[in-house]
This record gives C-alpha cells, structure tokens and sequence, in this order.
C-alpha cells in the first residue's frame, strides 16, 4: 500500500499530516525526532522501537504515539516482513496534547475489544483515496477521536515490561493472533505458558481487563470485520467458520451483541 502525503490543514486544531496502511516497514532513526506526533502500529510481523533509553517490541496489533522531536528509531526483528499502519498529526492546539493524554514523550496502547486502531486506519485511510473525500473539518474530527480512543486505551509502560505480562500474557496473544480460528478453551490457552486456567483468567483481567475468552472473541470479530469488508462475496457461513466459528447463528449472535449489527448490516455500513 501508498503512503499519503500533505493531505493536513494547518489551519485547523487538529489535522491529519500523513497516513500509511499496510506499509512494508523500512528501518528508520531520528537523532532529532519528528516534528509531528507520529503513531506507529505493527499489521504484521514484529518492530523494535527504541525510544527514551527504552525498547519496546511492537507485535501485530501493538502501537506507540511517539511526541514530536523526541529521539527514537525502530526496526524490524521478525523473520517475516514488518507491515505497519500509521498517521501524523499536528494542527493549532496540538501542543496540548501532552496535556489531553497526561503523559510525556510517548505512549502505547494496542487493539482492543472496544476500539481498533488498525481498523480506524484502514478506513480514513480507504476514505481518503476515494473521489470524494470528506472535507477537511471532518477529518479533524477524526483526529480528535483517534486521541480520545488514545486517552482511553493507552497504558503505562510498565504493563509490557512486567515480567508477568511477558511471561504469561504476550505468548498467548501471540498465539490467538495466529491461531484464533481454532478450538480453543481457556485450560488449552493456560497449557502454553505452563499454568493454570485460573491464574491466567487472573493475570488477563490484571492486563487485558477481560477474560482469555472474552478475548479471543473479540479477535475473532475483528477478524470477521475485516473478512467482511474486504472479501465482500464471501457468504456469512464462510465468514464465521474462517473466524473459529462452528455455527453462523451462533457467530451472527455474537457478532450483533459485540457490534449491534448483524454481519450482512455491518457491510452494508461500508
């Protein structure tokens, strides 16, 4: 995929300076940062991001929010090609935005049940390529919800370097990141990593502040999101078994009670 440039308003409180989707990552350093507030947000493999003295590795679904003209670089350390998704901000009052979060230099947050950062790239992303675009105001908008979805997600940077976390919580995500259309229970989950069934229940409420599956249900109707939008022939059943699920009612069910919207009226939106 493109990368699209020069597209912000600078009159505008918040605008939008670039946005890349599925970007084939190169390595980059920056002894002097950026001069926009730059996200970064791993789409497949895995990136190293050394910033602040710290590194952190990005793992599909994983982001940072790097703040302008701070040092860091990053690169890729998995064997398969790092993929990325990204935007730029600035705009009048961007300045304040150290401010909004409450945090200095940087700070994380990944895909969740409630919001996907991934998915709110690949659509501005698709909506700014169309013929008719929205207007400038309306993609200021955006931005101001990207912060907020921001503000709301992001954790410490403690969380991914407990010991627990990489211990227990980061191989299974791993894993349901891989393997999220198989049979699994939450005792099979726990048998990677060594534990009971109970102590990671625990350790996921701690961290993910939901249950192992509630989770990988949440994986699975992204994933189905994603089927959905860009295989738009594929029938509802093959959508679900695609996903890890056995029954269409069943996943139709869930899919309506995680999105208020049934599969077919989910496409129907795009």
């Amino acid at each position: 995929m493109a990368i699209l440039f020069n597209i912000m308003d600078t009159s505008l409180p918040l605008a939008i300076e670039t946005i890349g989707h599925d970007w084939e990552q190169e390595p980059v350093e920056r002894s002097a940062g950026y001069h926009y507030y730059h996200w970064l947000q791993t789409s497949q493999g895995s990136g190293k991001v050394v910033i602040q003295k710290q590194e952190f590795i990005l793992e599909p679904g994983m982001g940072i929010l790097i703040f302008p003209f701070v040092e860091h670089h990053y690169y890729q350390v998995s064997t398969e090609t790092w993929r990325t998704n990204f935007i730029t901000l600035g705009g009048t009052i961007a300045s304040t935005i150290p401010t909004i979060l409450n945090v200095d230099h940087f700070c994380l947050a990944s895909n969740n049940p409630q919001f996907s950062f991934a998915q709110w790239t690949a659509q501005l992303y698709e909506q700014l390529t169309k013929s008719q675009p929205l207007s400038p105001l309306d993609y200021s908008i955006e931005a101001y919800r990207f912060l907020a979805k921001i503000k709301e997600h992001h954790y410490q940077e403690q969380v991914v370097t407990d010991e627990r976390y990489l211990k227990y919580i980061q191989p299974v995500l791993q894993w349901i990141d891989k393997h999220f259309m198989l049979d699994c229970s939450t005792q099979e989950m726990a048998q990677l990593v060594y534990i009971s069934p109970q102590y990671l229940s625990r350790l996921f409420q701690r961290f993910m502040k939901l249950s192992p599956y509630d989770y990988l249900t949440a994986v699975r109707i992204q994933k189905a999101k994603e089927r959905l939008l860009t295989l738009p022939n594929e029938k509802i059943k093959d959508v679900a078994s695609h996903v890890g699920f056995n029954d269409a009612s069943h996943f139709i069910a869930t899919f309506k009670k995680a999105t208020h919207y049934t599969p077919v009226a989910f496409r129907k939106l795009y």
